[in-house]
């Protein structure tokens, strides 16, 4: 039987995510334009909204329900079908989208997952339409 190595982190996980972002930005700096530099890119806006997922989720759109009621409700398969349906749909923005938008996207996809809809085509729907919204608040904001 194996024996697992247990240790105490001594940094949070927002923490070591933001960092690992940091790094990966600064790795990419250094990397020419291309496939290699967009895919590090991409790994560091997932590193950056890791790092701000438990942020958003104790906001008050969500009634600060507890960390561990948010896990027993999200499972694993469910967050992964929100992380690639969030990638998926800011692709339509310039590098991924920024932080607000991002955001915005995820907590669409959050409160669509904890009324039950946690499938991939359901999720990539909702953020489909959270997209749609914020390109739609954009042209208002340049009509005026």
């Amino acid at each position: 039987m194996t024996v697992r190595r247990r240790f105490d982190q001594t940094r949070s996980l927002e923490e070591r995510l933001a960092e690992e972002a940091e790094r990966l930005r600064k790795e990419a700096e250094l990397l020419p334009p291309g496939r290699l530099r967009e895919e590090v890119l991409r790994k560091a806006r997932r590193a950056d909204t890791g790092s701000h997922m438990s942020e958003w989720l104790r906001s008050p759109v969500y009634g600060r329900p507890s960390e561990v009621a948010i896990l027993n409700k999200l499972d694993g398969r469910a967050i992964a079908n929100m992380d690639l349906a969030l990638e998926q749909v800011c692709r339509v923005f310039p590098h991924g989208g920024d932080h607000e938008q991002r955001k915005y996207v995820t907590q669409k996809m959050i409160l669509s997952a904890f009324s039950g809809n946690t499938t991939f085509d359901g999720l990539s729907e909702v953020a489909s339409h959270a997209v749609e919204e914020l390109s739609k608040a954009k042209q208002k904001r340049s009509k005026r």
